[in-house]
C-alpha cells in the first residue's frame, strides 16, 4: 500500500480530529504540528505529548542508552 494519496499527501502525517463541543472536524498535517496542537489543547495537567523517544527522554532528564 503506497503511503501517498491522489494528490501527494504522504497520509501517513494527516492527522483528523473532530471537536464534539463546536462540532466541527478539522486536520493537522504533518506529526510535530499535531504533537504541538496536543500539548496545547489535550489535558496538559496530567499528559505531554512526543514525536520520539529520544524527545520524551531529553524532556524528562533521561540520558540516551546508545551514549
Amino acid at each position: 500500500m503506497s503511503t501517498y494519496n491522489y494528490w501527494g499527501d504522504y497520509v501517513n502525517h494527516i492527522f483528523h480530529i473532530y471537536d464534539h463541543d463546536r462540532e466541527e472536524a478539522f486536520q493537522i498535517v504533518g506529526k510535530s504540528k499535531f504533537m504541538m496542537w496536543l500539548n496545547d489543547h489535550a489535558d496538559r495537567a496530567r499528559y505531554s505529548f512526543f514525536s520520539s523517544h529520544k524527545k520524551l527522554k531529553e524532556y524528562i532528564g533521561e540520558e540516551d542508552d546508545n551514549s
